[in-house]
């Protein structure tokens, strides 16, 4: 719940009232009804985003308000109203805390107390709330808050860590339930970023991996691990977090192609794939990997810490 972006930040606000809103402009709710009653022949959900504009900017004009009603902001706020049904459960994170509640209420309301320079707060109350610091949690955590850029994001990719936090009383909850996660449903959870950072882990332990200046996944278009081992030789990795075997094509290719001849290549494929598809490339999926952390000593230490660090 920030306005704008470098606007104040009223999330811890607006979570002690019992309240999450969202503003996009000096209209109030009511104002969003009554575009769709301005459509008769019209279902709502038939009635355009540029005529919802239109009436609502209209209505402003009448008031001498600002005309900030955009048609770029209807989906959001669909969203927040129809979306965001009651008992819905919705997340956010301030503090070093991830904030879990349910919506309670059928409709939003407008609250005048958040208004800011102008625009109306709109706002939906909250029921059964709970919190759990992030510093307390397995790091597989850490990804919730920092999911999402748009004012109202859908956890999907996360929706079965999210679960874990709504069932759970408390941090000791969370921890026990992971204990007794199948390794392999725990893995399904961590998704392509835990599928990410457990292949760099391997890199490290069996191939002396060190970064070199590029974050894990955020590195190159084709490549999610770059970096040199201990004596210098670059290491390149990519992975591919898919549901069935995955089918190299000709880009992969290309990719490793251009790479320094001296180069170690890895292609992680979570379901596996070709492993002579590309020559000079090791190709390690998750059953491989699976092992490893089944059968070594290194790889069972790291499955120790993995499944309450990762």
């Amino acid at each position: 719940m920030k306005f704008g972006k470098d606007g104040p930040d009223i999330s811890k606000e607006a979570w002690e009232a019992g309240l999450v809103g969202i503003w996009f402009g000096s209209w109030g709710i009511q104002d969003l009804y009554h575009s769709y009653a301005a459509y008769p022949s019209k279902q709502p959900g038939e009635v355009t985003n540029g005529e919802i504009e239109s009436y609502i900017n209209a209505q402003l004009r009448l008031r001498h308000l600002p005309l900030n009603m955009k048609a770029d902001f209807v989906p959001a706020i669909k969203t927040f109203d129809e979306t965001l049904s009651e008992n819905s459960w919705i997340c956010t994170y301030f503090d070093g805390k991830l904030h879990l509640g349910q919506i309670a209420d059928k409709e939003p309301r407008d609250e005048a107390r958040f208004d800011l320079n102008k625009e109306r707060f709109k706002a939906r109350t909250i029921k059964n709330c709970k919190s759990f610091e992030v510093a307390t949690l397995p790091d597989a955590f850490r990804l919730i808050a920092s999911a999402g850029r748009q004012t109202i994001h859908k956890l999907d990719s996360h929706r079965k860590l999210v679960s874990i936090l709504i069932n759970a009383k408390n941090v000791d909850a969370v921890i026990s339930k992971i204990r007794t996660l199948p390794f392999d449903e725990w893995m399904d959870i961590l998704g392509d970023k835990g599928w990410e950072s457990v292949c760099t882990a391997y890199l490290i332990m069996e191939h002396g991996f060190l970064p070199t200046g590029l974050l894990v996944g955020r590195t190159l278009p084709d490549f999610d691990i770059v970096g040199h081992d201990l004596s210098g030789i670059p290491i390149y990795g990519q992975c591919k977090k898919n549901p069935g075997l995955y089918s190299f094509n000709e880009r992969d290719r290309q990719n490793f192609a251009h790479l320094p001849k001296k180069a170690k290549k890895f292609f992680f494929p979570f379901a596996g794939g070709d492993e002579s598809a590309i020559p000079g490339v090791s190709v390690i999926s998750y059953p491989t990997l699976r092992g490893w952390l089944d059968t070594t000593t290194k790889g069972k230490k790291y499955k120790e810490i993995l499944r309450l660090g990762g």
